[in-house]
């Protein structure tokens, strides 16, 4: 009888489905990506694309009971955002073209885990990548605002280099590099290519700060390297020979204090590893490697000396 009526009017499943979606996807929030842009533009308003897993996904889940659903964040939505849910669930069905659109959008920003979230301004062009943060409204709402001034820093560095050339031309973009230290999605190998070649001389030390830069990466890379293979000579050998080389300082140093702890704690030498740690973690205690080690790192090896 339903399916008779369905068709008495004229109307499929999909289209149903389609009508349907601004339920699932909540109070203030569209699916139809190409929908929220030109309301961005229109309004001069920013997107929030949340990639989700609704059904399942449980960080998502304390997402939006803890923020989305908030009056404070509705509140602030309403006034600087278009919301986008870009839903991957695992039970509930939706129309082909939303899945399309949101497999080209994860493909797009290489969304490999939920949630994901992904600012742009009104005219398409993302600044900032973010997930779950626990404080409730207040704190994400500061947070995205960050994201947002950051890429606005960003810009206006990058508008500054444009005028300039040769060292100045580098300092510039050393502000560009450092306007977002968090949640960036613009790759910054480009300009710190640039600013190498920029201050070939070092007369502002951004040749010797960005290359040290670049054998950070490759010591990860290494350590990563050699202790899948439990090589723990060669992984101390690659930390000390950096820190020779380029006497590194603030979180820089923290970094390699971490990491000689690490190789400790690969070979359960946890007395020999809490003290290089509680060292890190004066170095730079609200940085991120500083929390990480307070938080999660010193308490499991705690208890698992506890254990012994």
């Amino acid at each position: 009888m339903i399916r008779n009526l369905m068709m008495s009017l004229g109307l499929s499943a999909g289209l149903v489905l389609a009508a349907s979606s601004s339920v699932f996807a909540g109070e203030g929030w569209t699916e139809d990506f190409a929908a929220a842009q030109a309301q961005a533009e229109k309004e001069n308003k920013d997107l929030l694309l949340d990639f989700t897993g609704s059904d399942w996904c449980g960080w998502c889940k304390r997402l939006d009971a803890e923020v989305f659903s908030k009056e404070e964040f509705k509140a602030y939505a309403a006034k600087n955002l278009v919301l986008v849910t870009l839903d991957f669930p695992r039970s509930r069905q939706m129309p082909d073209a939303t899945k399309k659109q949101n497999a080209d959008l994860q493909a797009k920003f290489a969304v490999r885990g939920y949630p994901t979230i992904i600012l742009m301004d009104s005219k398409g062009n993302a600044y900032g990548r973010t997930g779950y943060k626990d404080g409730g409204p207040e704190v994400y709402i500061k947070h995205l605002q960050g994201l947002k001034e950051g890429y606005a820093k960003r810009v206006a560095a990058l508008a500054k280099a444009e005028k300039l050339t040769g060292v100045d031309r580098a300092k510039a973009l050393d502000e560009a590099v450092n306007a977002q230290t968090e949640g960036g999605v613009e790759s910054n190998d480009k300009l710190i290519d640039e600013i190498i070649k920029l201050d070939a001389e070092n007369k502002a030390g951004l040749k010797a700060k960005y290359e040290a830069g670049k054998a950070l990466v490759a010591l990860e890379q290494t350590i990563n390297t050699t202790l899948r293979s439990k090589d723990f000579e060669g992984a101390s050998k690659a930390i000390e020979t950096f820190a020779e080389t380029y006497k590194p300082t603030g979180e820089t140093a923290q970094k390699i204090g971490f990491y000689r702890a690490v190789v400790l704690l690969q070979q359960n030498k946890l007395a020999e590893a809490m003290p290089i740690l509680e060292e890190a973690v004066k170095i730079a205690p609200d940085s991120q490697v500083g929390q990480h080690i307070t938080k999660n790192v010193i308490p499991a090896v705690k208890r698992q000396m506890g254990n012994k």
